[in-house]
């Protein structure tokens, strides 16, 4: 079974065949049909700590890690069937309690055993779940910051794009294979030929470069991106062989600053025109108040101005309130009963004036947001239904019913209603269906409902038909205690 080569080139029997496997760095050895070990090498007590004598006691799949029992079993069925089990990976349990991985090239031979050779991958199994941790962390991480990494191969004419790069192109990588070109065509028509002067630069200059320019999806959206792109060089060549970089996808960034900006603006000169107004209502009341007699002409003057005065008063309010509504919050369990309740409370006068019906569902759900903000969310809504009642006392119903993951809550009226083109157009701030002389307000309230329930999370939307009233919705979402740590 063993053999040498001999001095005059014939093969003979060495006298200890088993001392060369006992010398041997892997782990060898030989197991029966039953499920036990026949026979070790001592490369078995140096790896896992047990003795031979130990492991070939209990069966083998004593010793195999609780998840890897299965596998286990089937590639012993494989063995039982005449197969090989090549590079057949599982755990086995050393003798302190901690676990090594094995690699096994295994089949049948002589006597009706299994010859086997293991092999400690430990070390190596380590470093593959980590690389797979790394590179799952560097997927979560451009999936966050918006931002993929890229390589262009000048020696092979190939171009390798993260996910984050597929999905900023609004590419699926199962269907789409990028050339260079194509991501140069990728960009804006305004726009390529700067693109096309970078990459060539970098080539010929080895010049590294950084720009923010247009990208055109497939779908006709244009989105603004940054991207870095640096050379690289061959060592033994000294030659350009490919370009790698990193894309970023800046326009929700753009859009955000520039948000930010405006309502900073509108906060800030909102705030300071307060006072200018109570001044002018301040004299104008004081005029009024004082024994000078005006004739009817100049009378209706300054009742003009203080009309004027009231609605800019209102209308900086209401540019307060929404610019406020653009900040962020914590998020946190809100009983939407109790905002109602407190809807109809703040609404008494107005209530009892027009005489509306109000009907509240008698069960509404914990939903997470802010309990001010949502308050004054659902005030507007049940405040516009009692403005836009129509000839007739408003009658108005709130309810919520679950649709998938959320919430959705309705304000439904028997008002003025409105065209069903206009659903979207009644949510941005100025816009009015009706003129100030049928109805008083600045155009804000929606708009302001709107941003409140993004604050949340949420969303907002209307149906509506002209004559038969309206109807409002509010998706939000369950509480959830992962939701309160959200900004």
């Amino acid at each position: 079974m063993y053999h040498q080569l001999g001095m005059h080139g014939k093969c003979e029997e060495p006298a200890q065949p088993e001392l060369l496997l006992q010398q041997s760095p892997d782990m060898i050895g030989t197991a029966s049909r039953e499920g036990y070990f026949t026979w070790l090498n001592a490369h078995w007590q140096k790896t896992l700590g047990w003795t031979p004598d130990e492991l070939c006691a209990r069966p083998y799949i004593d010793f195999v890690h609780p998840e890897d029992v299965q596998s286990t079993i089937e590639a012993a069925s494989l063995l039982n069937q005449g197969r090989e089990a090549t590079l057949f990976v599982n755990r086995y349990q050393c003798k302190d309690g901690s676990w090594r991985w094995l690699e096994w090239n295994a089949r049948f031979g002589l006597h009706n055993a299994v010859y086997f050779v293991a092999r400690d991958i430990t070390v190596r199994a380590h470093e593959q779940t980590e690389r797979q941790r790394t590179l799952e962390l560097l997927r979560l991480g451009e999936e966050v910051g918006r931002t993929g990494h890229w390589r262009v191969d000048l020696v092979r004419e190939t171009v390798f794009w993260s996910p984050e790069v597929f999905r900023i192109h609004g590419r699926s990588p199962d269907t789409y294979t990028p050339t260079l070109q194509d991501g140069i065509n990728a960009y804006h028509p305004e726009d390529r030929q700067r693109v096309s002067d970078y990459v060539q630069n970098a080539i010929d200059r080895r010049a590294t470069f950084e720009f923010e320019l247009r990208i055109l999806r497939p779908d006709g959206e244009v989105r603004h991106v940054q991207s870095i792109g640096k050379p690289e060089i061959d060592e033994q060549t000294d030659q350009v062989v490919g370009i790698f970089g990193v894309f970023r996808d800046i326009t929700d960034d753009d859009r955000a600053r520039r948000t930010r900006e405006l309502e900073q603006f509108a906060y800030m000169t909102s705030h300071d025109l307060h006072e200018p107004v109570r001044t002018i209502r301040a004299f104008v009341g004081l005029i009024n108040e004082s024994q000078v007699e005006f004739d009817e002409q100049t009378a209706q003057f300054w009742n003009h101005i203080d009309q004027a005065a009231v609605r800019l008063q209102n209308l900086i309010t209401d540019l307060l309130h929404y610019t406020r509504a653009g900040q962020p919050l914590t998020l946190t369990s809100v009983d939407l009963k109790e905002v109602l309740h407190d809807v109809c409370a703040n609404l008494a006068a107005q209530i009892e004036d027009n005489g509306a019906s109000i009907a509240v569902a008698s069960s509404l759900p914990h939903v997470a947001g802010d309990h001010v903000r949502l308050t004054q969310l659902f005030q507007n809504l049940v405040s516009n239904a009692i403005k836009f009642c129509g000839d007739a006392p408003a009658d108005i119903r709130v309810g919520a019913e679950r649709r998938g993951d959320q919430w959705v809550v309705r304000v439904e009226d028997r008002g003025v209603g409105f065209d069903a083109e206009h659903a979207e157009r009644i949510f941005a701030p100025f816009k009015r269906l009706h003129s100030r002389s049928e109805y008083d307000g600045t155009g804000i309230g929606l708009a302001v409902v709107q941003r409140i329930a993004e604050q949340c999370r949420g969303r907002v939307w209307a149906h509506g038909q002209r004559g038969e009233g309206a109807t409002f919705f509010v998706a939000l979402d369950p509480y959830q205690e992962r939701l309160s740590m959200r900004p």
